[in-house]
């Protein structure tokens, strides 16, 4: 809610400035812009689940609209999912303490800890998971003594990776054991020597744009060493480069196919993850002057769809016009007319 009321005042604050250095006319036209703008926004983020970032974005939308009905179902929605959300994490985390509670009860002290430590990282003020931590640790001190001599013990038999899982065991126990520290520094050091190999190879392909091959490095990295950072670091650079090389050339699809709002979409989602990519900003130039050019074919086609009462269709075309020319002949008047007969096909069906 705090992230809501700082928009809102910030939406205020826009307003008063714009009135002290602008007409009225401006006003009107920077704050609809400003509207449209993160109407937009935040419509991408709820395609993408991210619901509390588009609940803020609509919130802005009907601050400053608070006719914008769209805005006001989207805004709804999310806060019903965001809800929705909140519920499953309450049901999932009071589901593990109960486990946590069987196992301790059983006398399962280790296996106890594991599940409250994890109820109290999603939920720190959890009934009284701090006192059922601190009561399972007091009980796992001779587990701890032993699980540190093991470590010692794989340790100084070069087996790293054996080491470092005991190791992890014992910091459940004792997470500010300095004797344990200092031997989970050594062990990945040990980690660190064995890994290191594949791990810089990884990077040279990475810096020769070879992702693919560099990505299957890392894999030989983490399989000798699964607490490699760097190699982790590596690899989820390579899945994302990867990801964008398939979004450009499905975006090249588009453009040759001439669809090119979808294909704009795609474009500039590959310029915002990786400014600078390829061919990226040619295309996004050549797009909007083709849309430019053309842009009474999706006003007609707008029309057309309205004509043959496809309502939805003819918003998305209208909604493209305006984007591109505000002032475009009654495209907002056509827009308009078109969500007032599918919110009154709505209210029929409802009833």
């Amino acid at each position: 809610m705090g992230s809501v009321m700082r928009r809102r005042a910030l939406v205020i604050f826009t307003i008063i400035l714009a009135f002290q250095f602008s007409g009225c006319t401006s006003i009107y036209k920077y704050m609809k812009n400003k509207r449209d703008r993160t109407y937009r926004e935040a419509l991408v983020l709820y395609r993408q689940k991210k619901y509390s970032k588009a609940h803020d974005k609509f919130a802005v939308v009907v601050s400053i609209d608070p006719g914008y009905a769209r805005a006001k179902v989207y805004l709804r929605r999310t806060e019903i999912y965001m809800k929705r959300k909140e519920r499953r994490i309450q049901k999932r985390v009071n589901a593990q303490y109960i486990t946590g509670m069987r196992y301790k009860r059983s006398g399962k002290y280790e296996a106890a800890l594991r599940y409250f430590l994890t109820v109290s990282s999603q939920d720190p003020y959890y009934e009284d998971v701090d006192d059922q931590i601190d009561e399972c640790r007091e009980k796992l001190q001779r587990r701890f003594r032993y699980l540190l001599k093991a470590a010692e013990y794989r340790y100084q038999r070069k087996e790293y990776k054996k080491a470092y899982a005991i190791s992890e065991r014992a910091l459940r126990i004792a997470p500010n054991d300095q004797d344990l520290l200092t031997l989970m520094d050594e062990i990945r050091g040990g980690l660190n020597d064995k890994s290191r190999k594949y791990r810089n190879y990884a990077n040279k392909l990475y810096k020769r744009k070879q992702y693919k091959k560099a990505k299957e490095q890392c894999r030989r990295a983490l399989a000798i060493n699964p607490w490699d950072k760097k190699a982790k670091e590596i690899s989820d650079d390579c899945n994302r480069m990867i990801a964008i090389d398939r979004d450009y050339m499905d975006a090249i699809k588009y453009y040759s196919k001439k669809k090119y709002f979808v294909s704009r979409n795609m474009f500039a989602s590959i310029q915002r993850r990786e400014e600078g990519y390829r061919k990226t900003k040619i295309y996004l130039e050549r797009i909007d002057t083709l849309i430019k050019k053309n842009i009474w074919k999706y006003y007609n086609k707008g029309v057309w769809y309205y004509d043959r009462d496809r309502f939805k269709e003819a918003v998305r075309e209208f909604n493209r016009v305006l984007s591109y020319s505000p002032g475009y002949k009654n495209a907002e008047q056509y827009r308009q007319r078109a969500l007032d007969k599918l919110a009154t096909k709505k209210s029929l069906e409802g009833n």
